[in-house]
């Protein structure tokens, strides 16, 4: 089925290909080419509304869940007037790598710095509490994921250390002090299976 979600080899790891389903537009900021000689680094957000991990219509997968959380990120980021997906990655509490919007875009996650910036968004609210093991685990695929797609290695910071004085953020939650080292070790783990020679 043509527009079924595609799955994506990241070394030895894969990634869930969702971009032909969220296209951007191509007159609107989300679309807009990136030159990736300026990518400083990545962002990590929260999509900031509750997300429960599970299978909520009890149909044997999770997957209509997650999918239908992005359509709802779509909506909301086309209604705002971005013209697309916001994010290029998300990770869902079902421990899912959606990649939403291509890294050669800018997307629309950090203000006025989207053209140094990838963004990856952890469906959820992180104010009072963090994300679970398998969301982190997805998280940090994301992370590995846009390390390989650059060939290089850039600085990973929340939403909030990234964003400029005049526009302040919470994101990715006050609880992000006290997940991000967890977030660390999921990346080198999902770094070590995907690429386990070191490639």
């Amino acid at each position: 089925m043509a527009d079924a979600p595609k799955r994506m080899p990241i070394g030895r790891s894969e990634i869930v290909d969702v971009r032909h389903l969220y296209p951007p537009s191509p007159d609107g900021p989300i679309g807009r080419s990136r030159d990736s000689s300026q990518l400083l680094g990545i962002a990590v957000h929260h999509d900031a509304a509750i997300m429960a991990p599970g299978d909520e219509d009890f149909d044997g997968t999770t997957l209509d869940e997650d999918l239908r959380r992005l359509d709802l990120i779509y909506r909301v980021s086309n209604d705002r007037g971005w013209g697309g997906f916001p994010y290029h990655m998300v990770a869902s509490p079902n421990g899912r790598t959606f990649y939403t919007t291509d890294v050669s875009f800018f997307g629309a996650q950090v203000a006025d710095r989207n053209n140094e910036l990838v963004g990856v968004a952890l469906m959820g609210l992180f104010t009072d509490k963090a994300p679970e093991r398998a969301q982190l685990c997805a998280a940090g695929l994301a992370i590995v994921s846009f390390w390989h797609f650059f060939n290089r290695l850039v600085d990973v910071k929340g939403h909030r250390e990234w964003a400029r004085a005049w526009s302040p953020t919470e994101c990715p939650g006050d609880t992000w002090w006290n997940w991000q080292h967890a977030l660390f070790g999921s990346v080198r783990l999902q770094a070590r299976i995907a690429f386990p020679d070191g490639g």
